[in-house]
C-alpha cells in the first residue's frame, strides 16, 4: 500500500510497537524497548486527544457523538458503497462498542488495582460475547480502500475536519487502511448473536 492515510496512529509506529513488545530487550541506559514505545504510544494518544478536543465543536453532531467509540479488533464482515453516496460497513467483535467500552475499562482498572503489590499474572475478565455493529456513512464525498477492508481487523481510528462541511474518518486495520469523508455517520449496535 502507498503512503499512510493516518496522521497519528501510523502503521510504522504500530508495527514498531508490536515488534518491541515481542522483543522487550533492555537496551543500555534506556530501559526496555517496549516501555519506550509505550511512552511514545501514550504521547500519541494524548496528542490525538488534544487534536480531537480542538476540532470536535466543528464536527457534524453525529461524528461528535461517534468520535470516541472504539471498534478495536472488530472484523469487517461487510463493506459496500451504495447508491446515493452512502458507505455501509458491518463489523463483528467481542462487544466492546460504545458505552460498553467504558464499563469494560472500569473492570480492567479494578482488576489492575487488585493486582498491585501481588505476584499474580492473570485476571479473569468477564466474557462479553460477539456483537455485530453497523456503520453507515451518508453524504460521502470520498472513500478510499473500501474494497480492501473486507475480512480485515479494525485497530485504531482518527477523525479530522475536511475542507467542506464534512468529517474525514480514517482507520488503521491490520492489513489495510480505510478513509471516508462524509457528512453523517450512524452507528447501530445489534448486540450479541445474530
Amino acid at each position: 500500500m502507498g503512503s499512510s492515510l493516518m496522521q497519528f496512529f501510523t502503521r510504522e509506529v504500530y508495527e514498531a510497537m508490536q515488534d518491541a513488545g515481542q522483543e522487550d530487550v533492555p537496551e543500555e541506559g534506556s530501559g526496555p524497548r517496549a516501555a519506550r514505545f509505550e511512552r511514545l504510544w501514550n504521547a500519541l494518544i494524548d496528542e490525538y486527544a488534544d487534536h480531537l478536543a480542538a476540532i470536535k465543536p466543528a464536527l457534524p453532531k453525529s461524528m461528535q457523538e461517534f468520535a470516541s467509540v472504539s471498534l478495536h479488533d472488530g472484523k469487517v464482515t461487510f463493506a459496500q458503497l451504495k447508491q446515493g453516496r452512502v458507505a455501509a460497513l458491518e463489523l463483528e467483535g467481542t462487544g466492546l462498542w460504545g458505552p460498553r467500552v467504558a464499563e469494560y475499562a472500569e473492570v480492567i482498572e479494578s482488576a489492575r488495582a487488585s493486582l498491585k503489590g501481588s505476584h499474580a499474572r492473570a485476571v479473569a475478565l468477564p466474557r462479553i460475547g460477539v456483537s455485530r455493529v453497523t456503520l453507515t456513512f451518508a453524504g460521502v464525498e470520498t472513500v478510499a480502500n473500501l474494497g480492501e477492508i473486507l475480512g480485515d481487523s479494525w485497530l485504531y481510528h482518527e477523525v479530522h475536519l475536511s475542507d467542506s462541511d464534512r468529517f474525514d474518518y480514517r482507520v488503521l486495520l491490520r492489513e489495510s487502511e480505510f478513509r471516508v469523508v462524509a457528512r453523517e455517520v450512524t452507528f447501530v449496535d445489534h448486540g450479541c448473536g445474530r
